[in-house]
């Protein structure tokens, strides 16, 4: 059969942004998922405020920001790489893949019990529970049993998953030659940059960009618990400063020397020994026996 007749194998029309693609709509289709069981779970509480269903659309534009940081990387490897360096990374690509969206569904699972303990999503609390992870674990095991054992099954059967269907769109998708990948570089990787902005001002959409009802619980079910907890993480480590780092410096034995300088404690009442403070200190009323 002559080459212009042949027929040609199965070639997604997507070409090499097949992979981002997948894992941008498939985080959608789990976070709006959630947000539609999480508001029929707590119906009652949402139906008593007129605008609620407006959490679905400012959901969607706080998803598509977290799905936009999450694609841009393999967006813009897949576009500059050609097929074959992109099979040879497969493993990195499923990795990405299975890890990212395997990780939105556990913190969307994990978010029932956090709404129920805290009203919140997810967010400080839940990172700073993780510095101790032994007591957490206890009360997790101890509380949360069957939510803790759903999520985990969960989470591996999804990572599973979906490095497998990665494995099968790189394999499978068509190529394009590299003056159409080079061509689509400029404009997709701008669109998930302003994705990730979502909008076109000075500063970018936060967390108080899903706040539009005087419901609390409404305004917490329009974000995504991934995001919530990376934003916290976020100001955790480029917002907040050491108390430390908020003074000038001073050796501690001069700040306790100065302390002691104008405290009202005479000298021969502070007692030595390893707590530099510690000291007597009489009643200013006599008491007749020991209380």
């Amino acid at each position: 059969m002559p080459k212009s007749l042949s027929l040609p194998a199965q070639r997604p029309i997507f070409g090499p942004l097949a992979l981002p693609l997948f894992i941008f709509v498939s985080g959608l289709v789990i976070m709006t998922a959630f947000r539609l069981g999480f508001v029929l779970h707590f119906h009652k509480r949402l139906a008593e405020t007129p605008d609620y269903l407006r959490l679905f659309p400012i959901g969607l534009r706080m998803d598509v920001i977290l799905m936009s940081f999450i694609t841009i990387g393999p967006a813009f490897l897949c576009l500059l790489l050609p097929k074959n360096a992109t099979v040879k990374l497969r493993a990195f690509f499923c990795a990405w893949a299975a890890i990212s969206l395997s990780l939105i569904l556990y913190m969307e699972i994990a978010t029932f019990p956090f709404i129920e303990e805290y009203d919140l999503r997810p967010d400080r609390k839940f990172l700073e529970y993780l510095k101790h992870p032994k007591e957490v674990i206890g009360t997790l095991l101890g509380a949360y049993e069957l939510e803790l054992l759903i999520g985990t099954i969960a989470m591996v059967a999804a990572a599973v998953f979906f490095w497998r269907q990665a494995s099968k769109i790189i394999l499978q998708y068509g190529e394009f030659n590299w003056k159409l990948r080079l061509a689509l570089l400029p404009i997709a990787t701008p669109l998930l940059v302003l994705g990730a902005r979502s909008t076109l001002g000075h500063r970018p959409a936060n967390l108080s960009s899903a706040t539009f009802s005087n419901n609390h619980l409404a305004n917490e079910l329009a974000l995504n618990s991934t995001y919530t907890v990376a934003y916290a993480g976020y100001r955790l480590l480029s917002h907040e400063r050491s108390p430390r780092k908020m003074f000038g410096e001073m050796e501690d034995s001069e700040v306790i020397e100065r302390i002691k300088n104008i405290s009202t404690t005479a000298p021969s009442d502070y007692i030595a020994g390893q707590t530099p403070m510690l000291r007597h200190q009489k009643s200013p009323f006599e008491l007749k026996r020991p209380m």
